[in-house]
């Protein structure tokens, strides 16, 4: 099972002629020296908007979310000396 979970400021960058307010949004993520991008698009009605500005991404018509990171997901980076016993240790 995948599970994402992340709060994120995007702007609106549309206004359809129904009314609807296109919104976009980009963050970059910083785990273990390892840069991690998210990209968030979507169509929402000014009215799930609430007065602190927030909205729930139940409310958000054709979300798209991209998610990009380099390298391997979950595996830890070593050190030297990890390294090195992991050569001549199993």
């Amino acid at each position: 099972e995948n599970r994402f979970q992340n709060e994120m400021s995007v702007r609106v960058v549309s206004v359809g002629p129904n009314g609807l307010l296109q919104v976009k949004g980009t963050k970059v993520i910083d785990v273990d020296k390892a840069k991690q991008d998210i990209a968030f698009s979507g169509w929402v009605r000014a009215q799930d908007v609430s007065p602190t500005n927030l909205i729930e991404s139940s409310r958000v018509a054709d979300a798209q979310i991209g998610y990009a990171s380099p390298g391997p997901l979950g595996k830890p980076k070593q050190g030297i000396v990890s390294k090195v016993l992991g050569v001549v240790w199993p």
